[in-house]
Protein backbone atom coordinates (compact mmCIF):
# COMPACT_ATOMS: atom_id res chain seq x y z
CA UNK A 1 0.00 0.00 0.00
CA UNK A 2 1.16 3.53 -0.60
CA UNK A 3 0.81 6.51 1.73
CA UNK A 4 -0.31 9.78 0.21
CA UNK A 5 0.43 13.08 1.85
CA UNK A 6 -1.83 16.04 1.29
CA UNK A 7 0.11 19.21 0.80
CA UNK A 8 -1.89 22.20 1.97
CA UNK A 9 -2.47 24.94 -0.53
CA UNK A 10 -0.28 27.96 0.00
CA UNK A 11 -1.49 31.45 -0.73
CA UNK A 12 0.98 33.38 -2.83
CA UNK A 13 1.18 37.04 -1.87
CA UNK A 14 2.16 39.70 -4.31
CA UNK A 15 5.09 41.98 -3.48
CA UNK A 16 2.70 44.86 -2.84
CA UNK A 17 0.57 42.74 -0.43
CA UNK A 18 3.66 41.56 1.42
CA UNK A 19 4.97 45.12 1.77
CA UNK A 20 1.62 46.28 3.13
CA UNK A 21 1.58 43.44 5.69
CA UNK A 22 5.18 43.98 6.80
CA UNK A 23 4.52 46.78 9.37
CA UNK A 24 1.80 44.64 11.02
CA UNK A 25 4.11 41.61 11.16
CA UNK A 26 6.88 43.74 12.66
CA UNK A 27 4.48 45.13 15.29
CA UNK A 28 3.28 41.64 16.27
CA UNK A 29 6.86 40.38 16.55
CA UNK A 30 7.82 43.42 18.65
CA UNK A 31 4.88 42.79 21.01
CA UNK A 32 5.61 39.09 21.40
CA UNK A 33 9.40 39.30 21.65
CA UNK A 34 9.54 40.13 25.39
CA UNK A 35 7.15 37.28 26.17
CA UNK A 36 9.16 34.83 24.04
CA UNK A 37 12.35 36.00 25.73
CA UNK A 38 10.80 35.54 29.17
CA UNK A 39 9.55 32.05 28.30
CA UNK A 40 13.00 31.07 27.00
CA UNK A 41 14.66 32.45 30.14
CA UNK A 42 12.25 30.54 32.38
CA UNK A 43 12.83 27.36 30.37
CA UNK A 44 16.58 27.82 30.76
CA UNK A 45 16.12 28.38 34.47
CA UNK A 46 14.01 25.22 34.78
CA UNK A 47 16.60 23.21 32.83
CA UNK A 48 19.35 24.62 35.00
CA UNK A 49 17.51 23.76 38.24
CA UNK A 50 16.66 20.21 37.20
CA UNK A 51 20.32 19.42 36.61
CA UNK A 52 20.72 19.18 40.41
CA UNK A 53 23.53 21.70 40.37
CA UNK A 54 24.30 23.83 43.39
CA UNK A 55 23.32 27.49 43.33
CA UNK A 56 26.77 28.88 42.78
CA UNK A 57 27.77 32.50 43.16
CA UNK A 58 27.89 34.19 39.80
CA UNK A 59 25.12 32.04 38.35
CA UNK A 60 22.36 34.53 37.39
CA UNK A 61 19.47 32.10 38.00
CA UNK A 62 20.95 30.76 41.22
CA UNK A 63 21.64 34.28 42.44
CA UNK A 64 18.07 35.35 41.66
CA UNK A 65 16.51 32.45 43.56
CA UNK A 66 18.90 32.82 46.47
CA UNK A 67 18.15 36.55 46.67
CA UNK A 68 14.39 35.86 46.69
CA UNK A 69 14.89 33.38 49.54
CA UNK A 70 17.04 35.87 51.49
CA UNK A 71 14.46 38.64 51.07
CA UNK A 72 11.71 36.35 52.30
CA UNK A 73 13.75 35.30 55.35
CA UNK A 74 14.49 38.96 56.12
CA UNK A 75 10.79 39.89 55.83
CA UNK A 76 9.67 37.01 58.07
CA UNK A 77 12.45 37.74 60.55
CA UNK A 78 11.56 41.43 60.66
CA UNK A 79 7.88 40.71 61.29
CA UNK A 80 8.69 38.31 64.12
CA UNK A 81 11.23 40.72 65.57
CA UNK A 82 8.61 43.48 65.76
CA UNK A 83 6.10 41.09 67.34
CA UNK A 84 8.65 40.01 69.97
CA UNK A 85 9.61 43.60 70.77
CA UNK A 86 5.98 44.69 71.14
CA UNK A 87 5.09 41.75 73.39
CA UNK A 88 8.18 42.19 75.58
CA UNK A 89 7.86 45.98 76.08
CA UNK A 90 5.68 46.81 79.09
CA UNK A 91 5.13 50.30 77.73
CA UNK A 92 3.33 48.84 74.69
CA UNK A 93 -0.37 48.33 75.51
CA UNK A 94 -1.27 46.81 72.16
CA UNK A 95 -0.50 46.69 68.45
CA UNK A 96 -2.08 48.11 65.28
CA UNK A 97 -0.96 46.58 61.99
CA UNK A 98 -1.46 48.64 58.83
CA UNK A 99 0.37 49.49 55.61
CA UNK A 100 2.22 52.62 54.58
CA UNK A 101 1.27 51.95 50.96
CA UNK A 102 -1.97 52.57 49.08
CA UNK A 103 -3.04 48.92 49.48
CA UNK A 104 -2.65 46.74 52.53
CA UNK A 105 -1.17 43.64 50.86
CA UNK A 106 -1.52 42.03 47.46
CA UNK A 107 -0.57 38.49 48.46
CA UNK A 108 2.66 36.51 48.25
CA UNK A 109 4.78 36.29 45.12
CA UNK A 110 4.31 32.63 44.17
CA UNK A 111 7.77 32.59 42.60
CA UNK A 112 9.03 32.39 46.18
CA UNK A 113 7.36 29.01 46.65
CA UNK A 114 9.14 27.76 43.54
CA UNK A 115 12.48 28.99 44.88
CA UNK A 116 11.93 27.25 48.24
CA UNK A 117 10.96 24.05 46.47
CA UNK A 118 14.10 24.10 44.34
CA UNK A 119 16.44 24.99 47.20
CA UNK A 120 15.08 22.07 49.25
CA UNK A 121 16.93 19.70 46.91
CA UNK A 122 15.94 16.05 47.17
CA UNK A 123 13.10 16.67 49.64
CA UNK A 124 11.09 19.65 48.33
CA UNK A 125 7.95 18.64 50.23
CA UNK A 126 9.79 18.91 53.56
CA UNK A 127 11.22 22.30 52.60
CA UNK A 128 7.77 23.64 51.72
CA UNK A 129 6.23 22.14 54.87
CA UNK A 130 8.90 23.69 57.12
CA UNK A 131 8.42 27.07 55.42
CA UNK A 132 4.63 26.89 55.85
CA UNK A 133 4.85 25.82 59.48
CA UNK A 134 7.25 28.66 60.25
CA UNK A 135 4.63 31.06 58.92
CA UNK A 136 2.00 29.40 61.11
CA UNK A 137 4.29 29.72 64.13
CA UNK A 138 4.77 33.48 63.59
CA UNK A 139 1.06 34.20 63.05
CA UNK A 140 0.13 32.01 66.00
CA UNK A 141 2.53 34.05 68.15
CA UNK A 142 0.75 37.20 66.94
CA UNK A 143 -2.65 35.65 67.64
CA UNK A 144 -1.82 34.48 71.14
CA UNK A 145 -0.03 37.79 71.84
CA UNK A 146 1.62 36.70 75.07
CA UNK A 147 -1.45 35.10 76.67
CA UNK A 148 -1.00 32.59 79.46
CA UNK A 149 -1.62 29.19 77.81
CA UNK A 150 -3.80 27.99 80.70
CA UNK A 151 -5.82 31.06 81.65
CA UNK A 152 -5.85 32.90 78.28
CA UNK A 153 -5.07 36.10 80.18
CA UNK A 154 -2.29 38.66 79.97
CA UNK A 155 -2.20 39.05 76.19
CA UNK A 156 -1.90 42.30 74.27
CA UNK A 157 -4.66 43.37 71.85
CA UNK A 158 -3.71 43.31 68.16
CA UNK A 159 -5.85 45.20 65.65
CA UNK A 160 -5.51 45.28 61.89
CA UNK A 161 -6.24 48.48 59.95
CA UNK A 162 -6.87 47.42 56.36
CA UNK A 163 -6.28 50.64 54.43
CA UNK A 164 -6.74 49.26 50.90
CA UNK A 165 -7.00 46.06 48.91
CA UNK A 166 -5.96 43.02 50.89
CA UNK A 167 -5.49 39.52 49.44
CA UNK A 168 -3.82 36.19 50.15
CA UNK A 169 -1.27 36.27 52.96
CA UNK A 170 -2.33 39.85 53.77
CA UNK A 171 -5.84 38.59 54.60
CA UNK A 172 -4.37 35.68 56.55
CA UNK A 173 -2.37 38.13 58.68
CA UNK A 174 -5.56 40.14 59.26
CA UNK A 175 -7.44 37.00 60.33
CA UNK A 176 -4.75 36.28 62.93
CA UNK A 177 -5.37 39.69 64.53
CA UNK A 178 -7.98 40.16 67.24
CA UNK A 179 -10.05 42.78 65.43
CA UNK A 180 -10.09 43.95 61.84
CA UNK A 181 -10.94 47.49 60.76
CA UNK A 182 -11.31 48.32 57.06
CA UNK A 183 -11.48 51.56 55.12
CA UNK A 184 -14.88 52.49 53.70
CA UNK A 185 -13.33 53.08 50.27
CA UNK A 186 -15.59 51.01 47.95
CA UNK A 187 -12.66 50.38 45.60
CA UNK A 188 -10.79 48.48 48.32
CA UNK A 189 -11.29 44.70 48.24
CA UNK A 190 -10.42 41.90 50.62
CA UNK A 191 -10.42 38.15 50.11
CA UNK A 192 -8.59 34.87 49.73
CA UNK A 193 -8.33 34.33 45.95
CA UNK A 194 -5.66 31.59 46.02
CA UNK A 195 -8.04 28.96 44.60
CA UNK A 196 -8.08 30.93 41.33
CA UNK A 197 -4.39 30.25 40.72
CA UNK A 198 -4.44 26.55 41.60
CA UNK A 199 -3.74 26.55 45.36
CA UNK A 200 -5.70 27.38 48.52
CA UNK A 201 -5.03 29.63 51.56
CA UNK A 202 -2.16 27.87 53.32
CA UNK A 203 -1.12 30.53 55.83
CA UNK A 204 -3.84 29.72 58.34
CA UNK A 205 -6.62 31.43 56.39
CA UNK A 206 -8.45 28.20 55.63
CA UNK A 207 -8.59 27.09 59.26
CA UNK A 208 -9.27 30.49 60.79
CA UNK A 209 -12.01 31.59 58.43
CA UNK A 210 -13.85 28.25 58.33
CA UNK A 211 -13.80 28.12 62.15
CA UNK A 212 -15.06 31.69 62.37
CA UNK A 213 -18.11 31.34 60.12
CA UNK A 214 -18.52 27.62 59.41
CA UNK A 215 -17.85 25.59 56.28
CA UNK A 216 -20.99 26.62 54.40
CA UNK A 217 -20.59 30.38 54.96
CA UNK A 218 -16.87 30.15 54.14
CA UNK A 219 -17.45 28.53 50.73
CA UNK A 220 -17.93 31.73 48.63
CA UNK A 221 -14.68 33.19 49.97
CA UNK A 222 -12.54 30.04 50.05
CA UNK A 223 -13.90 27.93 47.18
CA UNK A 224 -14.77 30.72 44.77
CA UNK A 225 -11.97 33.14 45.67
CA UNK A 226 -14.28 36.14 45.81
CA UNK A 227 -12.79 39.55 46.57
CA UNK A 228 -15.30 41.58 48.58
CA UNK A 229 -15.81 45.31 49.02
CA UNK A 230 -15.85 46.66 52.60
CA UNK A 231 -19.61 46.37 53.10
CA UNK A 232 -19.77 42.77 51.86
CA UNK A 233 -16.58 41.90 53.73
CA UNK A 234 -18.21 42.92 57.00
CA UNK A 235 -21.29 40.86 56.19
CA UNK A 236 -18.99 37.89 55.52
CA UNK A 237 -17.10 38.51 58.81
CA UNK A 238 -13.79 39.04 57.01
CA UNK A 239 -13.67 42.37 58.83
CA UNK A 240 -15.32 43.55 62.03
CA UNK A 241 -15.74 47.26 61.36
CA UNK A 242 -15.83 49.54 58.31
CA UNK A 243 -14.80 53.11 59.12
CA UNK A 244 -13.95 56.34 57.33
CA UNK A 245 -10.51 56.11 55.75
CA UNK A 246 -9.11 59.08 57.67
CA UNK A 247 -10.27 57.60 61.00
CA UNK A 248 -9.02 54.06 60.31
CA UNK A 249 -5.88 53.92 62.45
CA UNK A 250 -7.39 56.11 65.19
CA UNK A 251 -10.37 53.76 65.56
CA UNK A 252 -8.05 50.76 65.69
CA UNK A 253 -5.93 52.39 68.39
CA UNK A 254 -9.05 53.30 70.35
CA UNK A 255 -10.16 49.66 70.36
CA UNK A 256 -6.70 48.40 71.33
CA UNK A 257 -6.60 50.70 74.38
CA UNK A 258 -10.04 49.61 75.56
CA UNK A 259 -9.86 45.85 74.83
CA UNK A 260 -9.76 43.37 77.70
CA UNK A 261 -8.68 39.73 78.02
CA UNK A 262 -12.04 38.41 76.87
CA UNK A 263 -11.95 40.53 73.71
CA UNK A 264 -8.76 38.99 72.34
CA UNK A 265 -9.20 35.25 72.86
CA UNK A 266 -10.19 33.56 69.62
CA UNK A 267 -13.24 31.24 69.78
CA UNK A 268 -11.14 28.16 68.94
CA UNK A 269 -8.87 28.87 71.91
CA UNK A 270 -11.80 28.90 74.32
CA UNK A 271 -13.15 25.84 76.13
CA UNK A 272 -16.27 24.34 74.62
CA UNK A 273 -15.71 25.80 71.13
CA UNK A 274 -18.05 24.43 68.49
CA UNK A 275 -17.78 25.08 64.78
CA UNK A 276 -20.62 27.28 63.41
CA UNK A 277 -23.00 25.21 61.30
CA UNK A 278 -21.85 21.98 62.89
CA UNK A 279 -18.72 19.87 62.88
CA UNK A 280 -18.29 16.99 60.40
CA UNK A 281 -20.05 14.39 62.56
CA UNK A 282 -22.83 16.71 63.68
CA UNK A 283 -26.02 16.10 61.60
CA UNK A 284 -26.03 19.64 60.18
CA UNK A 285 -22.28 19.67 59.65
CA UNK A 286 -22.36 16.27 57.96
CA UNK A 287 -24.85 17.50 55.38
CA UNK A 288 -22.76 20.62 54.80
CA UNK A 289 -19.64 18.64 53.99
CA UNK A 290 -21.51 16.11 51.84
CA UNK A 291 -23.11 18.94 49.88
CA UNK A 292 -19.85 20.85 49.53
CA UNK A 293 -18.00 17.75 48.34
CA UNK A 294 -20.67 17.03 45.72
CA UNK A 295 -20.64 20.66 44.56
CA UNK A 296 -16.85 20.73 44.19
CA UNK A 297 -16.72 17.44 42.30
CA UNK A 298 -19.59 18.54 40.08
CA UNK A 299 -17.88 21.81 39.17
CA UNK A 300 -14.31 20.53 38.85
CA UNK A 301 -14.88 16.92 37.73
CA UNK A 302 -12.09 16.04 40.14
CA UNK A 303 -9.37 17.61 38.00
CA UNK A 304 -8.55 20.62 40.24
CA UNK A 305 -6.73 19.25 43.29
CA UNK A 306 -6.78 22.53 45.25
CA UNK A 307 -10.55 22.54 45.80
CA UNK A 308 -10.58 18.95 47.06
CA UNK A 309 -7.55 19.59 49.29
CA UNK A 310 -9.24 22.70 50.72
CA UNK A 311 -12.33 20.71 51.72
CA UNK A 312 -10.23 17.87 53.12
CA UNK A 313 -8.24 20.37 55.15
CA UNK A 314 -11.39 21.89 56.67
CA UNK A 315 -13.01 18.49 57.26
CA UNK A 316 -10.00 16.95 58.99
CA UNK A 317 -9.00 20.13 60.78
CA UNK A 318 -12.44 20.60 62.33
CA UNK A 319 -12.01 17.40 64.33
CA UNK A 320 -8.79 18.32 66.14
CA UNK A 321 -7.39 21.18 68.27
CA UNK A 322 -6.42 24.32 66.37
CA UNK A 323 -2.64 23.89 66.42
CA UNK A 324 -3.00 20.36 65.04
CA UNK A 325 -5.41 21.71 62.44
CA UNK A 326 -2.72 24.13 61.23
CA UNK A 327 -0.42 21.15 60.62
CA UNK A 328 -3.18 19.47 58.61
CA UNK A 329 -3.64 22.63 56.57
CA UNK A 330 0.12 22.79 55.94
CA UNK A 331 0.25 19.15 54.79
CA UNK A 332 -2.61 19.58 52.34
CA UNK A 333 -1.11 22.86 51.14
CA UNK A 334 2.20 21.13 50.38
CA UNK A 335 0.30 18.24 48.77
CA UNK A 336 -1.24 20.73 46.35
CA UNK A 337 2.06 22.50 45.67
CA UNK A 338 3.67 19.17 44.79
CA UNK A 339 0.84 18.20 42.42
CA UNK A 340 1.81 18.64 38.72
CA UNK A 341 -1.68 19.95 37.85
CA UNK A 342 -1.45 22.69 40.47
CA UNK A 343 2.10 23.56 39.41
CA UNK A 344 0.87 23.95 35.84
CA UNK A 345 -2.00 26.20 36.97
CA UNK A 346 0.36 28.36 39.03
CA UNK A 347 2.63 28.70 35.99
CA UNK A 348 -0.23 29.53 33.64
CA UNK A 349 -2.38 31.72 35.88
CA UNK A 350 0.26 33.53 37.92
CA UNK A 351 3.82 33.34 36.62
CA UNK A 352 3.00 33.58 32.91
CA UNK A 353 0.37 36.24 33.66
CA UNK A 354 3.09 38.28 35.35
CA UNK A 355 5.26 37.89 32.26
CA UNK A 356 2.46 39.10 30.00
CA UNK A 357 1.74 42.10 32.20
CA UNK A 358 5.42 43.06 32.23
CA UNK A 359 5.44 42.90 28.42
Amino acid sequence: STMSTKIPKTKIFSVDEANRALPLVRAIVADLAPLWRDVVERRLRLTHLTEDRELESGDPYGDELAEMKRELEIDAGTVEEYIDRALADDAVKGVVITSGKKDFAGGMDLNILASIREEAGENPAQGLFDFTMNGHRILRKLERAGMDPKTNKGGKPVACAVNGTCAGIGTEIALACHRRFMTDNPKAKIGLPEILVGIFPGGGGTMRYSRMVGAMAAAPVLLEGRMLDPKKAKMASLVDEVVAHDDLVAKAKEWVLSAGDADIVKPWDQKGYKMPGGEPYHPAGFMTFVGASAMVNGKTQGVYPAAKALLSSIYEGAQVPFDTALKIEARWFVHVLMNPSSSAMIRSLFINKQALEKG
